[in-house]
């Protein structure tokens, strides 16, 4: 197997131009940003607002990022779909475009088996090369990968991991643990609030919406992780936690991630509809990021 990438993976937004159209410069922009502290990018995700787009639409994102990225940091491209069909081409244009690896979400919508899921994923990873990363986020498909149903598609030679946005500590215990038995199997925590957990019990990396707004935070804690520095990992730690939490109990999580970016950078643009914040949900945004002294309002975008 080879090396997988590694480290703390930034779930970036997808920039959006006043009219809702992809505005590449602004998301080429995000990517550099991430890119200047070292973090992965992971595009096309739930706060990437791929569940709002055309394949068209998220073939264009994948190519930015995998351009603007030029090499110097992993990229990722989420992939999932409602149908098997659709996955496996989407799957097979991103990995024309050269990403790292592809991670495809649980079928959502579908009332899927166990064994329509692991028929699914095998029938994915059949048909590419790059490394494929499972994507288990029940709260948003109605779907749970199990550890069984993960154990038997972690045999599959493409099947590199999962990302695990659960949002559950034991679940990803439980998928540490897996991962910790076998060495062709990799845990990326999904959750904000598991980071350094995950990282001190052997995940290889996080993927993080809230990196769009404290880059350098989610990059500090990874850091201070591998040399050791518990204590600070833990106080970086509980700073994003903090936040998060704050941040989160306005609404939804991505359209939160998403304004808050926007406060401070506009060409980010708006959530695409029906996704809307109400003005006073707004203001509570920009003291939650003023309260915080969140970077991306002092940073360089």
């Amino acid at each position: 197997m080879p090396t997988a990438p590694e480290g703390p993976f930034v779930a970036i937004v997808t920039p959006f131009h006043d009219d809702e159209t992809i505005n590449e410069a602004a998301l080429a922009r995000q990517v550099e940003r991430q890119v200047a502290v070292g973090n992965g990018i992971f595009c096309n995700g739930t706060n990437g607002e791929f569940f709002a787009m055309s394949s068209d639409e998220r073939m264009r994102v994948i190519r930015v990022c995998a351009e603007a990225a030029d090499g110097r940091v992993p990229v990722f491209a989420h992939a999932g779909a409602v149908s098997t069909h659709t996955v496996i081409k989407q799957a097979a244009e991103a990995e024309r475009l050269g990403v790292t690896g592809i991670s495809v979400v649980t079928p959502y919508f579908l009332n899927c088996s166990p064994e329509g899921l692991i028929s699914h994923y095998q029938a994915v990873a059949d048909t590419v090369s790059t490394p494929l990363y499972l994507y288990n986020i029940p709260k948003l498909t109605g779907h749970t990968l199990e550890k069984d149903v993960v154990a038997r598609l972690a045999d599959h030679p493409q099947i590199y991991g999962i990302k695990d946005s659960s949002g559950s500590k034991d679940s990803l215990d439980e998928f540490l643990e897996m991962a910790g038995g076998r060495d062709d199997f990799e845990v990326f925590t999904g959750p904000d609030s598991l980071i350094c957990h995950g990282f001190l019990n052997g995940a290889k990396g996080c993927i993080s919406g809230l990196a769009n707004l404290m880059p350098k935070t989610v990059n500090g804690i990874y850091k201070a992780c591998m040399a050791g520095k518990v204590e600070e990992a833990e106080r970086l730690q509980a700073r994003l936690g903090a936040l998060r939490e704050a941040l989160y109990a306005l609404g939804f999580s991505p359209a939160m991630v998403k304004w808050a970016l926007f406060l401070s950078d506009p060409d980010v643009g708006k959530s695409r509809r029906p996704v809307v914040v109400s003005d006073e949900t707004v203001s509570e945004i920009r003291k939650v990021l003023e309260r915080f002294e969140v970077e991306c309002l002092s940073e360089s975008v």
